[in-house]
């Protein structure tokens, strides 16, 4: 089960544009320039050798992009400060759990 010879330009397309293939020598030798090209015009690009693909060379997703994960709600998201343990007795804080563990149990 081989791969089958890279399809030229005007027989593939994909939703980003148009697909292209590159010998892989010619990668090399313009590899900064095609990246530019993949970047600007969104187009995928196959890389052949020897008629073959063995690498597809697509522009990075918008969404791939977007901040980290940890920390993007920072300044969303607020508390009311409507319990305080300040000056609190033991008495105080099993009171408190115990009416937690009542609420969990319901």
């Amino acid at each position: 089960m081989g791969l089958e010879p890279a399809q030229s330009a005007s027989q593939v397309s994909m939703p980003g544009g148009p697909l292209h293939t590159v010998a892989a020598a010619d990668f090399k030798a313009r590899c900064l320039k095609i990246l530019d090209e993949v970047r600007d015009s969104g187009n995928y690009v196959i890389i052949t050798k020897h008629g073959h693909p063995v690498a597809k060379l697509v522009p990075v997703d918008a969404t791939e992009n977007r901040p980290a994960f940890i920390g993007a709600c920072k300044g969303q998201i607020s508390y009311a400060e409507d319990e305080t343990f300040e000056n609190s007795t033991l008495d105080d804080m099993d009171a408190w759990e115990s009416n937690l563990d009542d609420s969990q149990e319901q």
